[in-house]
């Protein structure tokens, strides 16, 4: 039925979604499109542990038809523009411990590899962060590609 539910979704918003992940269904994708100065803040609260949860404080998601559209190439992101920042969130909810429930806390990781990362958008930059390691990309002729090669529990990836 996913492959079903799929296809209706991408009929029904009449296009394809920005971005597209392989990786196990446990991970949850989402791309934001971040504010400049709520982005200048998430780089400082990624810097120290008190940050947490502040990072997101006025972000959008992006989704087909909404933010990111560049007006030249309607229904396109445009990851370069100056005045925003793109990061995409990769959230791993692969069990790990005890017997999951809505109120229960991850015990251990089992962390998932190798997930292969096509955009619909030129990105001419991909940096991990809090860990500033730059990925690989690949321009492909409507959009690019790189690997994110591991996460553990959630990563971020600062698009540009």
């Amino acid at each position: 039925f996913r492959a079903l539910l799929e296809n209706a979704v991408r009929w029904a918003a009449g296009e394809g979604p920005p971005i597209e992940v392989r990786a196990p269904a446990t991970v949850e994708v989402v791309l934001w499109e971040h504010p400049p100065a709520v982005a200048a803040d998430a780089r400082a609260a990624a810097a120290s542990t008190a940050g947490a949860g502040a990072a997101d404080a006025g972000a959008a998601p992006v989704t087909p038809g909404t933010a990111g559209v560049d007006a030249a190439a309607a229904g396109t992101v445009d990851a370069a523009a100056p005045d925003r920042v793109l990061r995409l969130h990769l959230i791993n909810r692969t069990p790990g411990g005890p017997v999951r429930t809505k109120a229960s806390v991850i015990t251990e990781e089992i962390p998932v590899h190798g997930l292969e990362v096509r955009t619909h958008f030129p990105v001419r930059r991909a940096v991990l962060q809090p860990a500033g390691e730059e990925l690989t990309v690949t321009a492909m002729e409507d959009g690019a590609r790189f690997t994110v090669p591991r996460v553990a529990v959630h990563a971020v990836v600062e698009l540009s």
